[in-house]
C-alpha cells in the first residue's frame, strides 16, 4: 500500500505545472491556398495547427533563409459566427497580408507568430 501512495504523490507532483512556468503554445499555421487580390494583397487560407491568432498579429515567414515579418490585416474564422476575433488550434481561417509577393508564398508555407 505504501508503494501506491508514493507513486500517487510522484504523479501528482509531476502533473501540476506552476503558473510561473507555464509557456503558451507557439502558433503554427501551414498555408493550404493562397491567391492575390487586385490591390496586391494576398489571401492565405488553411488550418491552425497550434496556438491562436487574431487581427493585427505579426507573423513570421521564412523566405530564402530570411525571416519576413507580416501583419494580419483582416481575418475570418470558418464555421464560427461572423466577427469571431480569435482563431484557435484546429480552426480553418483565412487572412490577408501585404508586403510580400505571391511567388514567395504558396501551399505548404509555414507561418509562425512573433513572440
Amino acid at each position: 500500500m505504501k508503494g501506491i501512495f508514493k507513486t500517487l504523490i510522484i504523479f501528482l507532483q509531476l502533473s501540476f505545472v506552476p503558473v510561473k512556468d507555464f509557456k503558451p503554445e507557439i502558433f503554427v499555421f501551414i498555408a493550404e491556398d493562397v491567391f492575390q487580390l487586385s490591390d496586391g494583397r494576398l489571401v492565405v487560407s488553411g488550418q491552425i495547427k497550434t496556438g491562436n491568432i487574431k487581427n493585427s498579429d505579426k507573423l513570421i515567414v521564412e523566405i530564402d533563409n530570411i525571416n519576413k515579418l507580416l501583419v494580419i490585416q483582416h481575418m475570418e474564422v470558418f464555421g464560427k459566427p461572423q466577427g469571431t476575433a480569435i482563431g484557435v488550434k484546429g480552426d480553418f481561417v483565412t487572412f490577408t497580408i501585404s508586403d510580400i509577393v505571391k511567388d514567395n508564398v504558396g501551399r505548404g508555407t509555414v507561418f509562425l507568430k512573433e513572440r
